[in-house]
């Protein structure tokens, strides 16, 4: 799954997504795993960081998601970034 290309998400989403972590409260974040199936979790946002050009939320789980694998955050519903 990590040699799909990755499609950045929309910049004011990217905003928001570093709100939640400033407000350090568990939300509700729905993704994408690795076998396309929604998955539906509570976590704290935790950090946003870039590797290799493909940026990743880190939750207080230490699970690590990429941004472009997020359905929705705290009811905010994550669309791509038209470059």
């Amino acid at each position: 799954m990590h040699d799909r290309p990755y499609h950045p998400i929309d910049c004011d989403i990217y905003d928001r997504l570093v709100e939640l972590i400033l407000r350090r409260r568990s939300c509700e974040v729905i993704y994408r795993n690795e076998a396309g199936e929604s998955v539906v979790i509570q976590a704290k946002l935790v950090d946003i960081y870039s590797q290799n050009k493909i940026e990743f939320l880190r939750l207080d789980s230490s699970m690590v998601i990429r941004l472009d694998d997020l359905i929705t955050v705290d009811r905010i519903v994550i669309h791509g970034c038209e470059l």
